[in-house]
């Protein structure tokens, strides 16, 4: 399993998974709302914890900053979503 998700997509989903449970804590989404919810924030915490998701890998995308090397052989990074080959 190697991992997908970069930096800020970590981030991105730990805050949300955060919202999440605080809006199922403080009674603002009930029932069966609630459940996905709590669902959806399992789901994100943990993706952002191992920094891997199967979704991604479906789609064959990547957030995570990977190493490309230019036409001198030199190494430069990019900071963007790539398309694995």
């Amino acid at each position: 399993m190697e991992k997908n998700m970069g930096f800020f997509d970590q981030v991105i989903r730990g805050i949300i998974a955060i919202s999440l449970i605080a809006l199922n804590i403080k009674g603002i989404v009930s029932g069966g709302l609630a459940m996905t919810a709590v669902i959806i924030a399992v789901v994100f915490i943990s993706t952002s914890v191992f920094g891997f998701c199967p979704i991604y890998v479906f789609f064959g995308i990547s957030s995570r900053k990977i190493n490309k090397t230019n036409s001198k052989g030199n190494h430069k990074k990019n900071d963007a979503i790539y398309l694995i080959k």
